[in-house]
């Protein structure tokens, strides 16, 4: 009876085909899995993660199967798009529709395996859109950087131009007017007004002439401060200040000082007051050309001396070579004299702080501060040099011969006199007398040349004295000195220089 048993627990095996059916369901599972996971591998690969390899996802122990178990693998590889429906139909035919439901048994160890690929994808999905759309704020940041400057530039250039020191003129022009205080009594004191501005600001006075001309201002034009109330002079004033152009005003106790040759001491007043106007600046510009309004008693050739004393006066106070250029002009032409005029009007009944509410600078009086009589010696002293007013004789380097010495200071004097108005007869008398002893003690063959020329004006005394300068020490022939001769050449040289002290 055992025996007989046997052969039925081997048919109960055979019936239930537990191993075989399992066997091939499993099998069924395992490419179900397979495929899907290569699916899934796929789908992330076309997404963005090239990093990723299919086959890497499948277990070496799946690799490792059999021919037969590797036949629906082909033909879901050729499904890969639907990888479950392959999985499906390549299932054996089993009394059991639905064994996918185990099928989602062994899922966790899928899922299992995913999360090594699925913490990627949130990675891995993202990236692709992100870059895209980080790609179009990343010029914003370069625009924003190439913006920012252009935005920034007007700023920082200001705030270097701030933080640059003005630059200061190197041309001035400077106008000036006087007011009498008792009328035209050029022996009274008077009031001087100065007005400053940049020679090459043409529009430095534009508000003085908008203010006196509203319908524009050509030359030509004139309004004088005479004859206008107080309110009306401060009106104008206030309304024709600005900060282009600067005005002074002083005062000089005389209009003419004393101890100055040719006239010349009407001009103290005016180069003290420039030097003046120079003193209230921090710098010292390397021109300043001065209008002064036309006066009678104003040589044109002193203008060039006292300019001459400008410059070596600030040179010798301060090192620097400026150059002075001084003419003189109709107010009716000149618009800054103009504006000086009504500075030096307004002086003569307005305050100091009520000129100052005008913009109108009013410096010390003339003569009132320590070192104003130290200027006005120097100033006698310059003049004097310029004009070479000195009795004692100065041998000039150019020369040694006593001859071409005393020739060529007989030259400069008579030069000089030929730019006066106003000379006394008795000093051309003198220069005869020098050019006769000079010819006396020369050789024929220099005097017989010169004694043929003209000989009763200045300019004849120049041309002879020219003649003379012809030769030089080395080409003059030797000739012996007569002491007499040139002893008298020498008193009448002297002469001619104290007479053309007094000349104008």
């Amino acid at each position: 009876m055992v025996r007989k048993q046997k052969p039925a627990r081997f048919t109960i095996h055979q019936i239930d085909g537990a191993p075989i059916q399992t066997e091939a369901e499993h099998e069924a599972e395992r490419l179900a899995q397979a495929a899907a996971v290569e699916a899934r591998a796929e789908q992330l690969s076309q997404a963005g993660v090239g990093s990723m390899n299919p086959t890497a996802q499948v277990p070496a122990h799946r690799k490792a199967q059999t021919p037969a178990v590797q036949q629906p693998k082909a033909t879901a590889s050729k499904t890969e798009t639907k990888p479950e429906k392959t999985a499906v139909a390549e299932k054996p035919v089993t009394p059991k529709a639905t064994p996918a439901k185990p099928v989602a048994q062994p899922q966790p160890q899928t899922k299992a395996a995913e999360p090594k690929v699925a913490p990627a994808k949130p990675a891995a999905q993202p990236e692709p859109t992100k870059p895209n759309a980080s790609v179009k704020p990343e010029p914003n940041p370069e625009t924003v950087k190439t913006e920012a400057p252009a935005k920034e530039t007007p700023v920082q250039v200001d705030e270097a131009k701030a933080a640059e020191p003005k630059k200061n003129p190197q041309t001035l022009q400077l106008f000036i007017d006087e007011s009498f205080v008792h009328g035209n009594d050029y022996q009274r004191n008077m009031f001087i007004g100065a007005t400053l501005v940049d020679q090459d600001n043409e529009h430095a006075l534009d508000q003085f002439s908008n203010t006196l001309y509203p319908f524009g201002w050509q030359p030509g034009d004139e309004v004088k401060a005479r004859g206008k109330s107080h309110d009306q002079i401060a009106a104008m004033l206030t309304q024709a200040h600005g900060d282009q152009a600067q005005n002074f005003v002083t005062y000089s106790p005389q209009s003419d000082m004393g101890n100055f040759a040719l006239g010349f001491g009407i001009w103290y007043p005016y180069l003290a007051t420039i030097l003046r106007v120079l003193n209230t600046l921090d710098y010292l510009p390397n021109k300043v050309r001065i209008a002064l309004d036309r006066r009678n008693e104003f040589e044109d050739e002193q203008l060039a001396v006292a300019a001459r004393m400008l410059n070596a006066y600030v040179k010798a106070q301060s090192g620097k070579d400026v150059m002075f250029m001084l003419r003189t002009s109709d107010s009716k032409s000149t618009i800054g004299i103009q504006y000086s005029d009504f500075s030096a009007h307004a002086a003569l009944t307005f305050t100091k702080e009520q000129l100052a509410e005008c913009g109108i600078t009013r410096l010390e009086d003339l003569g009132s501060q320590i070192g104003d009589q130290i200027t006005l010696f120097s100033m006698i002293g310059l003049q004097k040099y310029m004009l070479d007013d000195r009795s004692v004789v100065k041998q000039q380097a150019g020369f040694k011969n006593p001859v071409l010495v005393a020739a060529e200071r007989l030259f400069r004097l008579a030069n000089k006199a030929t730019s006066l108005s106003q000379v006394p007869d008795e000093t051309l008398t003198q220069a005869k007398l020098v050019v006769n002893q000079l010819l006396q003690v020369c050789p024929s063959a220099i005097s017989g040349a010169i004694n043929k020329m003209p000989f009763q004006t200045w300019y004849d005394m120049v041309a002879r004295a020219a003649a003379l300068l012809h030769y030089n020490d080395e080409t003059l022939p030797n000739f012996e000195l007569d002491p007499d001769a040139m002893q008298i050449a020498q008193d009448a040289l002297n002469n001619i220089v104290n007479l053309l002290a007094t000349a104008r």
